[in-house]
C-alpha cells in the first residue's frame, strides 16, 4: 500500500471533492462515516471487491482513527482512498456501498460560532467568529 500523503482543505475544496466524487460513475464504493468513540466494526460487504476494500480499511493502524476526537468519514473505491478528519465532530455513524457525500456534506453545512478571549496583562479582547463558505 502507497504511504498516505495529509493536508488541509478548506471548506471550498471539500466542496470541490464532493462534486468529484458524485461526479463519478463508481458503480462499487465504501463511505464510512463514524462519530467520535464508535468503533471500526464493519458489517459483511455484498460483493468480494468490497470485502477486499474493507479487509484494506481494517487493516489500517488502529490509532490512526481512534485518535480522532471528532469521529471520521472514509470514502474507499479502486482507485480513490480518502479518510477524512474533520474539526467539528461527524454527528452520525453510517455505512454505505456507494458513493454517500451526506456526511461530509451535513459538516460543511452547519454553521458554527465561535467566541474568542484574548487576556495579556490586565487588558482584554472579545471577539465572535461565524463559518463562512470561505
Amino acid at each position: 500500500m502507497p504511504k498516505p500523503s495529509s493536508g488541509l482543505y478548506s471548506k471550498r475544496s471539500l466542496r470541490i471533492l464532493l462534486a468529484y466524487l458524485e461526479a463519478g460513475s463508481a458503480p462499487e464504493f465504501l463511505t464510512i462515516a463514524r462519530s467520535p468513540g464508535t468503533s471500526l466494526k464493519l458489517p459483511v460487504p455484498s460483493s468480494p471487491k468490497l470485502q477486499r476494500w474493507t479487509n484494506e480499511i481494517e487493516s489500517l493502524p488502529s490509532e490512526m482513527l481512534s485518535s480522532s476526537d471528532t469521529g471520521y468519514i472514509i470514502f474507499w473505491g479502486e482507485f480513490i482512498k480518502l479518510i477524512i478528519l474533520p474539526p467539528f465532530p461527524v454527528d452520525q455513524s453510517t455505512y454505505s456501498e456507494t458513493i454517500n457525500p451526506s456526511p461530509l456534506r451535513r459538516l460543511l453545512d452547519n454553521e458554527y460560532t465561535f467566541g474568542v478571549i484574548l487576556l495579556r496583562l490586565g487588558r482584554y479582547a472579545v471577539c465572535l467568529l461565524y463559518t463562512s463558505d470561505a
